[in-house]
């Protein structure tokens, strides 16, 4: 058999083993509901600082691992991380994104973002997709697990093994985390961000209401070891 065979027969098996992850469609960025339940971009020239601020810290090579942003309904949330994904998106810094609402079933299950991102993260990167493929052949029911574990199996232990490999600073947006249906699993999976985030060559950039838990979460991070949010009021 030669190796352009070998290539193809490789490619076939990875994807098949990506293909058996519950990803959500609808919860990425540029998904066909986006005009159906109304995301979409900023209008030009507004929310101009908040959105500087955003750029700052995506595009500072010293940054922090996760950002958080957080405001009340009706905030913008939603728009700004949008609007942050179409600027990330054009300079190739946007590795993944999972858009959570209460609108669609699969977009306020907080068991599909891990798979989802991993799934994105395997397009975005080669050297990823292998590893991951790998990492399932080993576990094919890793998606099914605790949530940390999910994090650790399909996120955390490919990228580490392809580090060199796989382009630094990229960006995933998880947006709008307090529209999913089960806030304790929200909080475990914030939980397990804020501890493992540090170690990884990529960025997490999160919105959410101030959740009282999340704000305790963040507070704690911010007196251990600093941290990026921006408190959106208004």
């Amino acid at each position: 058999m030669d190796m352009r065979m070998l290539d193809i027969l490789q490619e076939q098996t990875m994807h098949a083993r990506l293909s058996k992850l519950p990803n959500s469609p609808d919860a990425m960025y540029k998904s066909a509901c986006s005009d159906s339940i109304g995301r979409g971009e900023c209008v030009a020239n507004t929310r101009v600082e908040v959105l500087q601020e955003m750029h700052n810290w995506a595009y500072d090579h010293e940054g922090l691992k996760l950002y958080w942003l957080n405001g009340m309904a009706g905030t913008g949330k939603t728009t700004i991380a949008y609007t942050l994904c179409a600027q990330l998106e054009r300079t190739r810094k946007l590795a993944a994104s999972f858009f959570c609402s209460r609108q669609l079933p699969s977009c306020r299950d907080v068991n599909k973002i891990i798979p989802t991102i991993a799934y994105q993260l395997a397009l975005f990167s080669h050297s990823f997709r292998q590893a991951l493929s790998n990492a399932l052949a080993e576990n094919p029911e890793a998606h099914n697990q605790r949530l940390s574990e999910q994090l650790e199996g399909l996120i955390i232990e490919p990228l580490l093994e392809v580090e060199k490999d796989f382009p630094k600073d990229r960006v995933v947006v998880i947006d709008a985390l307090d529209e999913c249906d089960d806030q304790g699993s929200v909080d475990r999976l914030l939980t397990a961000l804020f501890h493992k985030s540090k170690s990884l060559p990529i960025r997490f950039f999160v919105t959410s209401r101030p959740e009282a838990k999340i704000m305790d979460l963040m507070r704690k991070r911010r007196m251990r070891e600093g941290g990026s949010s921006y408190d959106f009021t208004s």
